[in-house]
């Protein structure tokens, strides 16, 4: 008889711990769900700074085309100046065509830098994806815990509740006539 309580007891206590444990289960990795996302998004605002903020022109692989630009327009400065002393031609005309060299450069710069807008629209766009998944990801998190949680304490409450009817079950059986 005393045992059937005791029984009805444990599982009562058992219910209200289990609830308890469960939702702080769900906080707690919420909480480490929360931390990974904050640490992404850390990592793509630095990211998303360091290439959008940054001088385009600055960039190694740009630096690199306009190195191969000038080494081209030097070897043609020579070459103009070489068959210009050949050839005889006035001063005027190999400045003239060192203008069209230096031209061509001016717009090569110029057509890169006009790049540079498409580059950082390209760059926002993606910084604003990640940021709209990692808010989406951000909501599932706390939707999941939040229903992980209720479902924790569900649990438990209604192990709470059975344990409670099973101890009335049994005093109702124990005050039955003998």
């Amino acid at each position: 008889m005393l045992t059937g309580l005791i029984t009805g007891g444990i599982g009562a206590v058992s219910g209200v711990l289990n609830s308890i444990f469960g939702a702080k289960s769900a906080r707690r990795n919420r909480r480490r769900a929360l931390n990974v996302l904050s640490d992404e998004e850390n990592r793509l605002d630095n990211l998303f700074n360091q290439e959008y903020y940054q001088n385009y022109l600055n960039r190694s692989d740009i630096q690199g085309m306009l190195s191969t630009l000038r080494t081209y327009n030097n070897q043609q400065s020579s070459m103009l100046k070489n068959n210009a002393a050949v050839s005889g031609s006035t001063p005027e005309v190999l400045a003239a065509q060192q203008k069209q060299l230096a031209d061509v450069y001016g717009q090569s710069v110029s057509g890169i830098a006009a790049n540079a807008d498409n580059w950082k629209s390209n760059i926002l766009g993606n910084y604003n994806a990640g940021k709209s998944q990692l808010a989406g990801m951000r909501y599932n998190t706390y939707m999941s815990a939040a229903g992980q949680g209720h479902n924790q304490q569900m649990f438990g409450l209604n192990q709470f509740q059975n344990s409670l009817n099973n101890i009335a079950n049994y005093k109702l059986l124990s005050d039955l006539p003998k």
